[in-house]
């Protein structure tokens, strides 16, 4: 008896962490929905294929040969566009469906990324991959779920106020506050870009993708 009353606390926990977070949790599967079908698309598209291609030989060119701040200037700015969609959305009453898509997409670049270099280059794809590319895309992942929470949080707020017999609130305190935040949110980005750039500059020469 002790013991199914445990495991009934411990489901009832689960379920009331789950119910609080299942935001994030959307905004999680929807990165990971992202990454299984940029993979499986790879697979059977050479259009797709040959995105993937171009996009690690831009990639390459632009972290090969050129001085660490460089590098770092070029990993941040790739993350910026992204950035800057999932701010926009949020200030948008379609932005609760257009944010998931946002994040699924980065999730599809990554997918995809990932998919040619296993298929390309088997065991050296797999170890750059690991070494270089997954420790930073799990801090950006991080700065994804953040940032979505709070466009999606602020474009909420519009949709509601534009529903009938709702009070008018402080948009305009609140999009000042939606802004820091998002300013703050930002050096998760700056991080990852960090973390990349130490990392490409550290063992990029090891590899050999010709």
């Amino acid at each position: 008896m002790r013991n199914s009353a445990i495991l009934n606390l411990n489901r009832t926990k689960c379920l009331s962490v789950l119910s609080k977070h299942r935001m994030l949790i959307f905004i999680l599967l929807s990165y990971v929905a992202g990454i299984v079908l940029g993979v499986f698309w790879l697979k059977n598209s050479n259009a797709i294929y040959e995105i993937a291609a171009a996009d690690f030989d831009k990639f390459l060119s632009a972290r090969t040969g050129v001085p660490f701040f460089k590098v770092f200037y070029n990993s941040f700015l790739s993350l910026l566009p992204v950035c800057l969609v999932l701010f926009l959305c949020g200030t948008s009453v379609v932005g609760v469906v257009l944010i998931p898509i946002a994040v699924c997409y980065c999730g599809f670049d990554y997918g995809i990324c990932t998919g040619y270099l296993y298929k390309e280059y088997l065991l050296q794809g797999i170890a750059f991959n690991s070494l270089i590319l997954i420790p930073c895309t799990l801090i950006a992942i991080l700065g994804y779920v953040m940032l979505s929470r709070e466009a999606f949080s602020f474009s909420s707020n519009l949709l509601r106020v534009t529903m009938p017999n709702v009070k008018e609130s402080n948009i305009y305190s609140s999009f000042k506050g939606y802004c820091k935040k998002f300013l703050l949110q930002i050096l998760i980005f700056v991080a990852s870009a960090l973390l990349e750039t130490v990392l490409t500059v550290s063992f990029l020469s090891f590899f050999s993708f010709k």
